[in-house]
């Protein structure tokens, strides 16, 4: 195993901070970002939407009502 000495690992934490801290700039920049979708899809949306759901009790009913499709 290496020696590491006390400084150094004083030098990664410091980097490691400014990392932190420039990805943290990055993600509140994102949140102010509007996603926008294409026309398709939005038209797919709305169709999906309208459509009558099929109602299921759990994951083992859902199951049988996919594979009896």
């Amino acid at each position: 195993m290496a020696n590491v000495t006390l400084e150094q690992v004083n030098m990664n934490i410091l980097s490691l901070r400014r990392e932190i801290g420039e990805i943290k700039e990055e993600i509140a920049g994102l949140r102010d970002v509007e996603l926008e979708i294409r026309p398709e899809y939005a038209e797919k949306l709305k169709r999906i939407q309208k459509q009558k759901g099929i109602p299921f009790k759990n994951v083992e009913e859902l199951r049988k009502i996919i594979e009896n499709a």
